[in-house]
């Protein structure tokens, strides 16, 4: 009687699973991604600067997007006047507030930045043939929206960011993207992770991903929260930079165990020790990562706070500055 019992609550668990769907034979197709079991990344914010530097990054969230038939949030955040004559001052550019012609040109010129990240974002949409719906514009599973919202760009970018799984922004150029100041602010304060992309974006994102390993809690939270990355990965090199003496054999070691620890989730990650010969740490792993072909670089973010901002180390500054790969941070 208990064996009857026991094969019919079997049999009546097995038919209300649901059936997994089929592979799909095309070479170009994406699956839908299976939730339940894999952590996902369904939800990823694009910081729009109004700058040329918009358009790769649109591409590469877009990159990501289509992994996981994500939705795009799309904003660009306007500053007002008070934060523009701030700005202004801050930067020697007025003494007071009451060069009104001057401040009128900085605000028409933040209002040109809003016009072209609209036009970034329009331009993305019909390239990539998204079809606008009454819930934004879509194609094949990536939802993709945009935003202007008139409010302090830093402080407005850290209170959306923490509604997104993840985070897209370009560093800046001159006056176009975000600042490295900027960057450490929001990386600071958001509790999310950063991708800074690149001005050129690649043709995909995580078939080979590079780790900057360091036995920090920075590293080790960044690794974390790539993992839903990491896991769709071909191949992942764990990059430890030689620091001199005998502690190359040391990082070694922990970029070993790392590499066990990815291993048992699936991940085809190996260890690998990157040689300075005369190169800084930050070179010797940057152009590694670049002669194995990375199409992003994961790292954690180092630095030291200083009231709501992170003021980075040498190497994630140089990271940010010279990459030429986008690279995912997280403080």
């Amino acid at each position: 009687m208990r064996w009857s019992m026991f094969a019919w609550v079997v049999t009546w668990c097995s038919n209300r699973m649901p059936l997994a769907k089929a592979s799909c034979t095309n070479p170009n197709c994406i699956e839908a991604p299976q939730a339940g079991g894999t952590p996902m990344i369904k939800d990823a914010l694009v910081l729009l600067a109004g700058s040329p530097t918009d358009a790769s990054a649109l591409q590469i969230a877009f990159l990501l997007a289509r992994i996981f038939w994500s939705r795009m949030d799309c904003l660009h955040v306007r500053p007002g006047t008070g934060q523009i004559v701030a700005k202004a001052a801050v930067n020697q550019f007025i003494a007071t507030t009451g060069n009104v012609e001057l401040i009128h040109s900085i605000e028409r010129a933040a209002a040109q930045a809003g016009k072209e990240a609209r036009r970034s974002f329009d331009a993305f949409c019909e390239d990539r043939n998204f079809v606008n719906g009454k819930d934004g514009f879509s194609q094949d599973g990536v939802s993709a929206s945009f935003r202007e919202i008139l409010d302090d760009q830093v402080e407005k970018s850290i209170e959306e960011s923490r509604f997104n799984d993840c985070v897209f922004l370009a560093r800046g150029a001159g006056n176009d993207g975000f600042s490295i100041a900027d960057i450490g602010s929001i990386l600071i304060s958001a509790g999310r992770p950063i991708v800074v992309t690149t001005p050129e974006a690649p043709q995909n994102l995580v078939p080979t991903v590079a780790i900057a390993w360091k036995e920090t809690a920075e590293a080790a939270r960044a690794v974390a929260a790539a993992m839903p990355l990491l896991r769709k990965a071909d191949r992942v090199f764990v990059l430890v930079g030689d620091e001199g003496g005998d502690a190359l054999g040391r990082a070694m070691e922990s970029a070993t165990k790392l590499e066990e620890h990815l291993l048992r989730h699936g991940i085809p990650a190996k260890a690998k020790a990157v040689l300075a010969a005369e190169r800084t740490r930050p070179e010797a792993i940057l152009e590694t990562a670049g002669a194995l072909g990375a199409d992003l670089l994961v790292s954690g973010a180092y630095g030291h706070t200083r009231a709501r901002e992170l003021v980075f180390g040498g190497f994630t500054r140089h990271v940010i500055k010279e990459a030429r790969l986008p690279e995912f941070l997280f403080h």
